[in-house]
């Protein structure tokens, strides 16, 4: 008996413990009102330039994807290693300068292919000046990744964005005037 009240007396105890850290966590870790969440700029401004989407043909990584046969892989991987793909703020995608002096630059990259649910993406070289904002959507809009800024990878420079669901994902880059040309995003992975 006196050692099953000691089990109770131990559960109990780490129970305390436990939700006296979530209490500490939620009130040192800085919250983001419900009602704040950033979007990117184009959700609510009309703009005049047309980005034509990047299509990705996925054939090879298929391929490849059903000669290993490996149950412990899906198609991603095999996109990220045999769909040749690289993109930069200069070699592709659309710049629209904005009305007070920013800058918005915009890629979009797509698949007509059954094999691809999602896309996700690789930057092995990244930097972002204060003030600037990268997202990552589906075409829908309903799935937002960001804004990337400059503190959240102040000590990186690579960048990894989990698959954004759909055949479409646009990226966003928002880039103040003040920091024209000192922004970099080199693409060069799917997954």
């Amino acid at each position: 008996m006196k050692q099953v009240i000691l089990h109770y007396l131990v559960a109990l105890l780490l129970l305390v413990v436990s939700m006296g850290n979530n209490l500490w966590a939620k009130q040192n870790l800085p919250q983001t009102p419900k009602n704040k969440k950033e979007v990117p700029y184009s959700f609510k401004h009309k703009l005049k330039t047309k980005v034509v989407a990047n299509v990705l043909d996925p054939q090879a990584a298929y391929n490849e994807f059903l000669k290993d046969k490996n149950p412990y892989m899906d198609i991603s991987f095999y996109l990220g290693l045999y769909t040749k793909f690289k993109a930069t703020l200069d070699s592709s995608g659309v710049w629209e300068n904005l009305p007070n002096g920013d800058r918005l630059w915009r890629l979009k990259l797509s698949t007509q292919s059954n094999l691809i649910t999602g896309i996700g993406i690789h930057s092995s070289d990244m930097t972002l000046p204060k003030g600037g904002k990268l997202f990552f959507y589906s075409d829908d809009k309903k799935f937002v990744a960001g804004p990337v800024t400059e503190p959240n990878h102040k000590s990186a420079k690579q960048l990894l964005v989990n698959t954004i669901p759909g055949k479409t994902i646009w990226i966003e880059y928002y880039e103040p005037k003040a920091q024209k040309n000192k922004s970099t995003f080199d693409i060069d992975a799917l997954m």
